[in-house]
């Protein structure tokens, strides 16, 4: 998992065990679709994002989700809340959780 248009990408060391079994269970860049989309969000709304950090990531079967904590470059801090309902259709939801 690489950030692009020169976005730094961070991993929680606290999660790297969770996030790899998630990796498992889910098709190949199905987590890179999540972060991917949470980033678009904010890029849309606040401009380029300079760094993304992943903080949680969760998958309960029906449902994936990650946290992500993103820092643009004009320096807007924002927590998002970015899940996938497999129930649905495979929508992706993007829901700020904190910041700007």
């Amino acid at each position: 998992m690489k950030g692009g248009h020169g976005m730094n990408l961070v991993i929680n060391e606290r999660i790297l065990g969770q996030l790899e079994e998630v990796k498992q269970d889910r098709p190949d860049g199905e987590i890179d679709e999540l972060v991917n989309c949470g980033v678009a969000f904010a890029e849309e709304r606040y401009g380029e994002v300079d760094t993304c950090i992943i903080v949680d990531v969760e998958d309960s079967g029906d449902t994936a989700w990650i946290i992500l904590e993103i820092l643009t470059k004009s320096n807007i801090k924002l927590g998002l809340d970015v899940t996938k309902d497999y129930d649905y259709d495979g929508d992706i939801t993007v829901t700020p959780v904190y910041g700007a």
